[in-house]
C-alpha cells in the first residue's frame, strides 16, 4: 500500500512535470531550437528526477511504475507537444501540385494545346496560364513557408529526443542498481526494456513521418528535371549520337534542383535530420528514374549512356552528403550492369554472383528493354532461385 501510495505520487508529480515544461516550451511565443532543446532539457531533467526518485525508495515495485510512468510520459505528451508542430503536410503539398500544375499549364499552352493562337496572343495565352498558375500557388505556398520553421524545430526536437532516450535509460538502470536488491531489480529490468522498446518507436515513427511529410514537400520541385528523362532516347545507334547524349546530360540540372531543395531546409535542420531527409530525397530519384526507364528501349549506345548518367548522378549526389549514397542509387547501378550485358545468356552469370537487389522477374524485364535481345531468349535464361 505505501509502495503503491508512493508510486503513484512519484507519478503525478512526474505527469505534473513534464505537462509543465511541454506547456511552457511549446508555447506559441517560444521559437527557435533554443526553445525546442530546453523542451527536451527540462523534460528529460523531470524524467530523470522521477527515477532517481523511484531507485532510492529501495522498492522494485515502485521503481518498475515509474519506469513505465515515464515511457508512457515520452511516447504521450512530449510525443503530443512536438507532432503537433509537423503541420507541413496539407499545405506543403498544395504549393507543390500548385507548383506542378503552373510547370504543366505553361508547357500546355506552349505546345498550343491549351490555345491555338500564334504571335503575341500565344505569349498572351502563356503569360496568363502562368499568372493564374502562380496565383493559385501563393497562398499555398505562403501557408506552407509560415508553418516550415515550427515543422524543422519539431523535428529537431524528436531527433535530440531519440538521442537523450538511451542516456535516461542507463541512468536509470545504473540508479536501481545501486538502490535496489538483486531479486526487484528483474522486474525492474524487464519494465527498462520495455520502456526503451515503447518510447523509441513511438518517437521513431514520429520522426520517420515527418521526414516523410518534409520529402513530400519538396519532390514536386524536383518532378520536372526528373521527368525530363521521358523525351531522353536511349536508342542511339551510333557513336555521335552517343557523344550527342552525353553533352545533354540531365545529371547536372537535376542535381542543382535537389541542392536547391536542401537549401531551402538545411539550416533549419539539425545535421542528422538533414541527412536522413536527403537519403530520402535520393531514394525517391533513384526510384522515379528506373520508373521512367521502364517505359523506354534500349540499344547498346543507350546502355553506355545510361551507366555514364548513373555514374555521374552518384558521384555528384556524393559530394550532397557527408555519407555514401550508394545505397539509394545501387538499383540504378545493377540495372545499368544487366543492360551493358552483350548476351541474354550473361544474365545468369550475373545472377549466379549474388548480391542483386532486383528479382528475377525484374532482371528479365530490364533484359527486354534491350532492343538487341529476345524476349524468348531471356525468359529461356534458368536463374536458380
Amino acid at each position: 500500500g505505501a509502495g503503491g501510495g508512493a508510486g503513484g505520487g512519484a507519478g503525478a508529480a512526474a505527469t505534473s512535470g513534464v505537462r509543465g515544461a511541454t506547456g511552457g516550451a511549446m508555447s506559441e511565443d517560444s521559437s527557435g531550437d533554443a526553445s525546442k532543446s530546453e523542451l527536451i532539457d527540462s523534460v528529460y531533467y523531470v524524467l530523470q528526477r522521477h527515477l532517481l526518485r523511484a531507485a532510492n525508495s529501495c522498492d522494485g515495485a515502485v521503481a518498475a511504475a515509474a519506469v513505465a510512468q515515464a515511457a508512457t510520459l515520452l511516447g504521450g505528451l512530449l510525443l503530443d507537444a512536438l507532432s503537433s508542430q509537423l503541420v507541413l503536410s496539407v499545405s506543403a503539398k498544395l504549393a507543390g501540385a500548385a507548383l506542378a500544375s503552373a510547370h504543366a499549364m505553361v508547357a500546355e499552352a506552349t505546345q498550343g494545346t491549351a490555345c491555338t493562337m500564334v504571335g503575341t496572343a500565344a505569349s498572351a495565352c502563356v503569360s496568363g496560364a502562368m499568372g493564374t498558375a502562380v496565383s493559385a500557388a501563393g497562398s499555398a505556398i505562403g501557408t506552407a513557408a509560415s508553418r516550415l520553421p515550427a515543422t524543422l524545430r519539431a523535428l529537431n526536437g524528436l531527433q535530440l529526443s531519440l538521442s537523450c532516450a538511451p542516456r535516461l535509460w542507463r541512468g536509470a538502470e545504473e540508479a536501481c542498481a545501486r538502490e535496489l536488491p538483486a531479486p526487484a531489480m528483474e522486474a525492474v529490468a524487464a519494465s527498462l526494456e520495455a520502456a526503451k522498446v515503447e518510447a523509441d518507436a513511438k518517437l521513431s515513427a514520429a520522426l520517420e513521418e515527418g521526414l516523410d511529410q518534409l520529402c513530400a514537400s519538396l519532390t514536386p520541385r524536383l518532378k520536372p528535371r526528373l521527368d525530363a528523362l521521358r523525351d531522353r532516347s536511349y536508342v542511339l545507334g551510333s557513336d555521335e549520337a552517343l557523344a550527342a547524349a552525353e553533352s545533354a546530360s540531365l545529371v547536372g540540372p537535376l542535381v542543382g534542383e535537389l541542392e536547391a531543395a536542401m537549401a531551402s531546409v538545411r539550416s533549419g535542420l539539425s545535421a542528422d535530420n538533414a541527412e536522413a531527409l536527403l537519403g530520402k530525397l535520393l531514394s525517391h530519384c533513384a526510384q522515379r528514374i528506373e520508373a521512367l526507364l521502364l517505359t523506354k528501349r534500349v540499344d547498346m549506345f543507350g546502355a553506355l549512356q545510361f551507366e555514364r548518367d548513373v555514374r555521374a548522378l552518384t558521384g555528384r549526389l556524393g559530394a550532397l552528403s557527408s555519407r555514401s549514397v550508394r545505397g539509394h542509387t545501387a538499383r540504378l547501378t545493377q540495372v545499368t550492369a544487366l543492360l551493358s550485358l552483350e548476351r541474354e545468356a550473361e544474365l545468369a552469370e550475373l545472377w549466379a554472383d549474388g548480391g542483386l537487389r532486383l528479382s528475377a522477374a525484374e532482371a528479365r524485364a530490364i533484359l527486354a528493354l534491350r532492343v538487341e535481345f529476345k524476349k524468348e531468349a531471356i525468359a529461356a535464361v534458368k536463374l536458380p532461385s
